[in-house]
C-alpha cells in the first residue's frame, strides 16, 4: 500500500472529510441496519480494489492523495469497522476477538 514512500500529514480536507464520512456512517449504520450493511460492502470492495490497484490512501512526499478518496477510505475504516471491533472487545473481551478471526 505506502509501497516504502515517505508519509507526509494529511491536510486539513483530508481530515474535515474523513470525519464527516466516519460520523454519518456511524449514525446510518445505527439508524439503519441495511445502511450499514451497504456501507460495510463498500469499504470491503475499497479494502479489495487496493490489493488490484494502487489508489493514493495517503499522502507521501511524492504524490499527493485525493481528499474524496482519503476520506472515503479512512472514514468508513474509522465511522463503521474500529466501532465494531470495539464493541465486540467490549463486549466479549480478546475471546470474541479470536472468535471474529476464527470465523
Amino acid at each position: 500500500m505506502f509501497r516504502n514512500e515517505k508519509m507526509v500529514v494529511p491536510g486539513g480536507l483530508h481530515i474535515a472529510l474523513t470525519i464527516i464520512v466516519a460520523v454519518l456512517s456511524f449514525a446510518a449504520n445505527n439508524y439503519s441496519p441495511a445502511a450499514g450493511y451497504v456501507l460495510g460492502l463498500v469499504a470491503l470492495v475499497l479494502i479489495g480494489s487496493q490489493f488490484w490497484f494502487s489508489f493514493r490512501i495517503w499522502p507521501t512526499y511524492g504524490h499527493s492523495a485525493n481528499p474524496c478518496i482519503f476520506g472515503l477510505y479512512w472514514g468508513l475504516m474509522s465511522g463503521l469497522i474500529l466501532p465494531f471491533i470495539f464493541s465486540i472487545l467490549i463486549n466479549e473481551g480478546m475471546q470474541g476477538i479470536w472468535d471474529l478471526l476464527n470465523g
